[in-house]
């Protein structure tokens, strides 16, 4: 049967020069697929059991999946190990934009979360396993970011269009921002209220 994940899972015509055109909303994720061919000389191709000639395998480099959400901690250094994909390299990037934006369009955010710049996916090809760490200094205070993938090997992860693949969202727990101060005065009771980046990020139980 089809693959819905590549052109949406539909059919594709041949053009002049006997080529298929996928644009990149075509390709979602990274994967590999099985190319299956229906010569219409004999007719039309009305269902899968049509397409029974194999051409080969389609390679697509890139995450293997749209949803590798990650947590981390507000003011501790975050591990992100463990990414799967086809083909991730060091020469990949990864950048966090706001959750209003769309990869492909956004813009990375400003410092200091991720200090402003796109960060370099080590890959461990002894493991094959990705290699992602980010500093305290770089999360000072909770949020919720969607992570932009770009395919180094496949250009210079220097334009807002080449981190065009959505590998998931981040999300940091902890207080909303560093700039909420508190004014009590001496021998009165008083209350600090702290807030979060939304009712999620900080809960019951959690300390000052």
């Amino acid at each position: 049967a089809r693959d819905a994940t590549v052109a949406g899972g539909t059919t594709l015509d041949l053009q002049t020069g006997a080529t298929v055109g996928l644009a990149n909303l075509d390709l979602p994720v990274g994967g590999q697929w099985l190319l299956c061919y229906c010569a219409t000389l004999s007719g039309s191709c009305p269902n899968d059991a049509s397409f029974s000639v194999l051409v080969g395998t389609l390679s697509v480099l890139g995450p293997t999946s749209n949803n590798q959400d990650r947590s981390c901690t507000a003011g501790k250094a975050c591990d992100l190990t463990g990414f799967s994909g086809l083909g991730l390299s060091r020469f990949d990037r990864v950048r966090a934009v706001s959750t209003a934006g769309s990869c492909g369009y956004a813009s990375r955010v400003a410092a200091p979360i991720f200090d402003g710049e796109d960060k370099p996916m080590e890959y461990d090809a002894g493991t094959s396993t990705t290699q992602f760490q980010i500093s305290s200094s770089h999360l000072p205070w909770a949020g919720q970011w969607k992570l932009c993938y770009c395919v180094g090997m496949a250009g210079s992860c220097d334009d807002n269009s080449e981190f065009s693949v959505l590998l998931g969202k981040l999300t940091v727990y902890g207080p909303g921002s560093n700039v909420q101060h508190a004014a009590c005065k001496a021998g009165q009771s008083c209350v600090i209220k702290v807030a979060g980046y939304s009712s999620m990020t900080i809960s019951t139980g959690d300390m000052i």
